[in-house]
């Protein structure tokens, strides 16, 4: 199968490649440091829920009784 190269756009051929596909040059230096803090919160987060199970079921018990609270 031969594939075929397409001209780019005038105006985005000037361009670096992270901004001609619509992205921000600013890095994924701040994007990695949410993704690890979210990562850890949700290890912290199993880790509580096998250690501590009634904990668990406290968490569950709270936010159903928020949910209701804002459902009414």
């Amino acid at each position: 199968m031969t594939h075929r190269r397409r001209e780019a756009e005038p105006d985005t051929a000037r361009r670096a490649p992270a901004e001609a596909a619509g992205r921000r040059g600013t890095g994924r230096r701040g994007g990695a440091l949410w993704e690890f803090l979210g990562m850890t919160l949700a290890a912290g987060g199993l880790c509580l829920a096998v250690l501590r199970p009634e904990l668990l079921e406290a968490v569950v018990d709270t936010l159903a009784a928020t949910a209701a609270g804002l459902a009414h």
